[in-house]
């Protein structure tokens, strides 16, 4: 009998999970769609005159309705179904996310040293807007940290490990704290709350796992390190 209901027990499991993930994903959509008309609304107080007091307020509002859509950003992240037979090329998807982070690191005056523009052919199991998620979160988690830093330089690093691309991603800033270290990468575990839910990391690690990947946190000599790993695959021949 039991070996009967473990089938019917698991389709009940799969009904269920199917159905957390419809009904969060349409709380999402509907809470990014009041996210926009908050964000459109600040965009436009913003070009009217305001008092001392209103322009704090404002910029306050337009903070915590940026960190909120990316809370819900990253939630979709997880819950949306894995692509099977998508491949991205390592390389041009890490200059693409640095492109994309360029003016800010330009305004925080951040080096990136050791952009991998010549580590070309390495090819991951990965749809490209997935990888491209995990190396915005890293690149943004290594931005803030490098926010107040005296000296702001990332370094990137690409290299074959044992038929594994392997991603490093090293800071000058003051490195995760100690008491975080055990806990980093768990859902909501972040050294700046006030500017992050803590989902970052956490995100980027479960899409790793799920490309049979790992993310794990390096020596902390003079800065952070976050090790990205990711199986390398073969494309066919003639690609």
């Amino acid at each position: 009998m039991r070996a009967e209901a473990l089938p019917t027990e698991a389709l009940v499991r799969l009904n269920s999970a199917s159905v957390a993930a419809r009904l969060v994903s349409s709380v999402v959509h509907d809470l990014n769609n009041g996210l926009l008309v908050i964000g459109g609304s600040v965009e436009l107080m913003e070009d009217t005159p305001l008092t001392e007091q209103q322009r704090p307020r404002l910029e306050r509002i337009g903070r915590q309705q940026l960190q909120m859509a990316e809370t819900l950003r990253e939630l979709t992240a997880v819950l949306k179904p894995e692509e099977t037979d998508r491949k991205c090329e390592v390389a041009a998807t890490v200059a693409h996310a640095c492109h994309l982070r360029a003016t800010a690191f330009r305004r925080l005056g951040i080096q990136v040293k050791g952009l991998p523009v010549d580590r070309v052919g390495f090819h991951v199991s990965l749809p490209s807007d997935r990888l491209l998620q995990i190396l915005l979160n890293l690149l943004l988690n290594a931005e803030s940290a490098l926010r107040d830093a005296p000296v702001r330089e990332l370094e990137l690093q690409l290299v074959e490990s044992s038929g594994n691309a392997r991603l490093t991603l090293s800071d000058s800033g003051p490195g995760f704290p100690a008491a975080l270290r055990p806990t980093l990468g768990q859902p909501f575990v972040t050294a700046t709350p006030e500017e992050s839910a803590g989902l970052g990391l956490f995100v980027s690690r479960v899409l790793a796992e799920r490309a049979g990947g790992s993310l794990t946190l390096g020596g902390e000599a003079g800065g952070a390190r976050l090790d990205l790993t990711l199986p390398l695959c073969r494309l066919p021949e003639g690609r």
